[in-house]
């Protein structure tokens, strides 16, 4: 992930850095602009970022000034705008960020902002998003095929291979999509579009050989996803 942060206060740079880090991982790249030209110079040279972090006032073009020159070209990237000002919450509006940072509650605010850009990148991509560490990890919907969890601890079985993760099943359940995903009993989810093979009392998924035992309300919510027809369809 690329992330863009255009603001004049430099000493605000290394501490960015570090809450980015801490909330996205290590992977993060983070290019810092103090100027407003150098950042279009960059820009109109064919230089793109995931997420754009725009000081709304800065000499030069203004954090908005650039806000639309991004937008002409991209109308689905990321922009989160900071100031000091909160009467530029209106004029924001019209560039659709994706939040507003102020600056008296910059950390905090900044925090919450890096935890809506990993949603918003998932939910392009149609990915969900795992902390591991200080990393953050995309799977694809698709890529899953059933989680099992065990205690506060849980692993996501892929196509690929094998995740694990801290937390409890309770907690993950809450993130996944409804319309894919359902909580068969007390230690296991799957996607039900790789239910493979149903008995009387258990399925079984893509890439696992054991059958998983389903309990009543887990049945519920597989012929709530599917329905009867696409059930036919796609596990018969």
């Amino acid at each position: 992930m690329n992330i863009a942060i255009c603001d004049d206060n430099e000493a605000l740079f290394s501490r960015i850095e570090e809450v980015i880090e801490e909330h996205l991982g290590v992977d993060v790249v983070c290019d810092f602009y103090s100027e407003s030209a150098d950042f279009l110079a960059h820009f109109r040279d064919g230089q793109r970022y995931d997420a754009y972090l725009l000081d709304i006032c800065m000499p030069g073009s203004s954090g908005m000034a650039l806000a639309a020159e991004i937008r002409q070209s991209d109308q689905q990237a990321i922009l989160i705008f900071v100031s000091g000002y909160e009467n530029y919450g209106c004029e924001c509006i019209d560039y659709a960020p994706l939040c507003f940072i102020k600056k008296k509650n910059f950390e905090k605010d900044l925090a919450k902002a890096m935890v809506m850009i990993s949603k918003k990148l998932a939910d392009k991509a149609q990915r969900i998003a795992f902390k591991k560490g200080r990393r953050t990890i995309l799977l694809a919907y698709d890529e899953i095929h059933y989680i099992q969890g065990k205690r506060n601890n849980y692993s996501v079985f892929t196509k690929d291979g094998e995740y694990d993760f801290y937390g409890t099943l309770s907690q993950l359940e809450k993130t996944l999509p409804e319309n894919i995903f359902a909580r068969i009993n007390k230690s296991n989810i799957v996607n039900v579009f790789h239910i493979r093979e149903i008995a009387p009392q258990s399925i079984k998924v893509d890439g696992c050989d054991f059958s998983i035992p389903v309990n009543e309300k887990g049945w519920e919510k597989i012929n709530r996803i599917i329905g009867q027809s696409v059930r036919e369809k796609h596990l018969l």
